[in-house]
């Protein structure tokens, strides 16, 4: 008689080590899907910073080809020569900071990157170094505020307002 190493007996015998193999090869499949979504994740977030950097060198650039002085924004605030470009600029970083916002609470941004924008960034934009700066700061804060997410908005009006001590000085 015959005996083939395929019959059905002898396969039976390895049932339980095809089932083994089996489920290694599923843990195995899981983990580098696991993997690869871990790498798209990366990527993604990766490709968006790439975004916001565009975003904000693009604003540079639109200063620099209008023959405004940005530092001189950053460190004497709002004047008839930058307005225009300063409300472009609070409106954009509102954008920013919402996702930024979002981002962080979803796990994709760690606390201390978003702590730098509340307390650095954030304030900025919602306060000014003079008074007109001021005004446009809260005038764009009293607009956008309304679609911030409302924890975020709850973070942000209780940031320091400089602004308060700017206006009555110039009254």
């Amino acid at each position: 008689m015959n005996k083939s190493i395929f019959s059905i007996n002898s396969l039976s015998k390895y049932n339980e080590l095809f089932q083994i193999v089996g489920v290694i090869g599923l843990i195995a499949s899981l983990i580098f899907v696991g993997l690869e979504l871990r790498q798209s994740q990366e990527i993604a977030l990766i490709d968006q910073q790439q975004e916001r950097v565009h975003l904000v060198v693009g604003i540079q650039q639109r200063w620099a080809e209008n023959g405004i002085d940005f530092i001189d924004w950053l460190e004497n605030g709002v004047n008839k020569e930058n307005r225009e470009f300063v409300v472009s600029l609070k409106n954009s970083f509102w954008n920013i900071y919402d996702l930024d916002y979002q981002l962080y609470r979803k796990g994709y941004r760690d606390e201390t990157q978003f702590l730098i924008k509340l307390n650095n960034g954030m304030i900025r934009n919602l306060n000014g170094r003079n008074r007109e700066e001021c005004i446009i700061a809260k005038r764009i804060w009293e607009r956008r505020k309304a679609g911030i997410h409302p924890d975020l908005r709850k973070l942000v009006e209780n940031l320091p307002n400089t602004c308060e001590s700017l206006m009555s000085e110039e009254n």
